[in-house]
């Protein structure tokens, strides 16, 4: 094999590798939401596009810091009168629970399945239900 040959394919072969890792740490930051996966344990609430449109998260009016609306009746999710609090998003909180939901999508009005999470805020102990798209596997 000549010297030239050897070092053309030595530089291809670094240049698929570099890029081969780059494709692999991309892979790697995505963040997996509830409503893609069945999430469990440490977790984290996050204000995605979804939640926004969906109406469960939105900015404080004392912090302006994104938060999280969680459901705190023990029988939610399957009632429709329910307390809210709020929690900031990219908070760690912990799966206790979950539940699927059918309901109806208020703008297209298809039935949909939604899958809400119990979860807890080991700080301050404080817990409710979230739905999927408002929580992840990483922090936002």
């Amino acid at each position: 094999m000549s010297e030239q040959l050897a070092s053309r394919i030595s530089r291809i072969t670094h240049h698929v590798l570099t890029l081969f890792l780059l494709l692999l740490v991309s892979c790697a930051s995505n963040a997996v939401y509830g409503n893609e996966a069945v999430l469990v344990g440490d977790v984290y609430l996050v204000c995605s596009h979804n939640c926004k449109i969906h109406g469960s998260c939105g900015p404080s009016e004392e912090t302006k810091k994104e938060v999280i609306l969680l459901g705190v009746s023990p029988a939610f999710p399957g009632v429709s009168t329910v307390a809210f609090q709020g929690l900031t998003a990219g908070t760690m909180v912990e799966v206790t629970d979950t539940q699927v939901v059918a309901g109806i999508e208020q703008r297209s009005l298809e039935k949909v399945e939604i899958r809400f999470y119990a979860v807890k805020n080991k700080d301050s102990d404080t817990a409710g239900w979230a739905p999927g798209f408002c929580i992840a596997n990483k922090a936002p």
